[in-house]
């Protein structure tokens, strides 16, 4: 039966075609809206949508594919014969698994970038690069606990890389020791203020020359 562009064909429902391929299917031809709009129409209830699959069993998932031309681009949901009912945003359609999951979250909250078994809260299989910071000059990743009291900051710079690690401390210089690489020279040292005001206290030389108190040893080790 077709009534104003509402097509019921074999138990299926059209709406803008007259041969619908799915229980409801949408065909909309409109220019810069939405081709459809759920709405919940009471201010004191909640606006949600479920896809449910009949059984709960990671072989029978649910899942939302975007596609383009009929080509799956993003799937996003559960997966096929995933057992640990992760939620997966993968490259490839999830009904056939989730073998091209670029980013997973498991059931326990541990999150994986380029895996699908992360056994930490969050695990990157492959090369991670953190950007720079507001005055893009340095880029630095912080780990650190909620109090940021005790924390590691991975720091690079324009003269060079830093390891830093900060503890609990009256004061700036008390609380925070440096690692650093530049120009093949490895050096100890501590912060001395706020502003990150490097002093060194132990020069490791290419040449091997350890130096402390002095950063250019000319010896095996330079003392001064």
């Amino acid at each position: 039966s077709d009534a104003g562009g509402i097509t019921i064909k074999s138990g299926n429902v059209g709406i803008g075609t007259t041969a619908p391929l799915a229980t409801l299917d949408v065909l909309g031809n409109i220019s810069n809206k939405p081709i459809a709009n759920f709405k919940q129409g009471n201010t004191s209830n909640a606006g949600y949508i479920i896809i449910d699959s009949p059984t709960d069993n990671e072989s029978r998932p649910s899942f939302i594919n975007l596609s383009r031309a009929g080509a799956v681009k993003w799937s996003t949901g559960l997966g096929y014969n995933d057992t640990n009912n992760g939620f997966n945003i993968s490259t490839t359609d999830l009904q056939s698994g989730i073998t091209g999951t670029k980013l997973y979250v498991k059931s326990d909250g541990n999150v994986g970038i380029g895996t699908t078994s992360p056994a930490n809260k969050l695990s990157v299989n492959g090369w991670a690069n953190i950007g720079a910071n507001s005055n893009s000059t340095i880029t630095t990743f912080y780990v650190r606990d909620d109090s940021r009291i005790n924390q590691a900051i991975f720091s690079s710079g324009l003269t060079g890389s830093d390891i830093i690690i900060e503890g609990a401390g009256a004061s700036a210089g008390l609380k925070r020791m440096y690692i650093g690489a530049d120009s093949g020279i490895l050096t100890l040292g501590k912060i001395t203020d706020d502003t990150w005001t490097r002093s060194p206290l132990v020069t490791i030389q290419n040449d091997g020359n350890v130096g402390i108190g002095t950063t250019s040893p000319v010896a095996k080790l330079d003392v001064y």
